[in-house]
C-alpha cells in the first residue's frame, strides 16, 4: 500500500508551505469545469506558462491526468 504523500515526494515530504497552498486553493474550489467557468488562478498560471513558452506556443489547457490530456489533445486536433 502506498504511503500517504508519496505522490508529492519530488516536492519534499511534509512541507507546510505546500499543505498551506493546497488548503488556500481548496477554500475557493468547487466543481469548476475548465471549459465553462473562469477560475482566475488557472488563467493567471496559463498566462505565465504561455509567456515562458517559445513563440507560437501560446495556448495552455490543464487536464487531470495523462489519459485525459491525450484524449483532449486528440479532440482538439480533430476539431
Amino acid at each position: 500500500m502506498p504511503q500517504p504523500g508519496c505522490g508529492a515526494a519530488n516536492a519534499g515530504h511534509g512541507r507546510s508551505q505546500i499543505s498551506a497552498a493546497i488548503a488556500k486553493q481548496a477554500e475557493g474550489a468547487g466543481l469548476r469545469p475548465a471549459v465553462s467557468v473562469r477560475h482566475s488562478p488557472a488563467f493567471e498560471l496559463a498566462s505565465r506558462i504561455a509567456d515562458l513558452a517559445p513563440a507560437g506556443l501560446d495556448h495552455v489547457f490543464f487536464c487531470n491526468s495523462g489519459s485525459e490530456a491525450a484524449d483532449t489533445a486528440l479532440k482538439i486536433a480533430l476539431a
